[in-house]
């Protein structure tokens, strides 16, 4: 499940996206922020968005909480959450705006998206939970397999 694309505050990142990415496995959840484009530095030239292996400064901060950190980065431009993180900022209620914050490569300073709504990702699980794969149907002609008796 995809969540509207979301951009930053910086006009400097006019080219840079962002996008929450949520996985669900029967009841659990994986959260992640998905980036792409490219940023432009002083001297005006493109360059593509790597973010900084430093998690510590990257994340999701609700209202006036603390950072909820990342727990793990790929490719340079996804930033990821554990299981248990993840199930918990789902819960969470809104309580004010929601911004990303991430720390991109050759940059001096964290930067921030526009604020976007405090209940954008309680608004995307409702959307994975609706989202249901109907059950696979059997072949009645398909002959048995091997966990099967004729």
């Amino acid at each position: 499940m995809r969540s509207e694309p979301f951009r930053f505050e910086d006009e400097d990142l006019f080219g840079v996206e962002g996008q929450f990415l949520l996985d669900r496995d029967g009841q659990s959840y994986q959260l992640s922020v998905q980036l792409k484009g490219e940023w432009v530095n002083a001297d005006f030239d493109p360059i593509p968005l790597a973010l900084s292996t430093h998690l510590a400064e990257q994340g999701i901060v609700v209202g006036q909480r603390p950072l909820l950190g990342a727990d793990w980065l790929v490719d340079l431009r996804r930033l990821g959450f554990g299981q248990s993180r993840s199930v918990s900022m789902l819960d969470m209620k809104p309580e004010g705006d929601l911004v990303v914050m991430i720390w991109i490569r050759g940059r001096q300073q964290v930067d921030w998206s526009l604020p976007l709504a405090g209940d954008t990702l309680q608004k995307l699980k409702v959307a994975a939970q609706a989202c249901t794969e109907p059950e696979p149907t059997a072949d009645p002609n398909a002959p048995p397999g091997p966990n099967t008796t004729p």
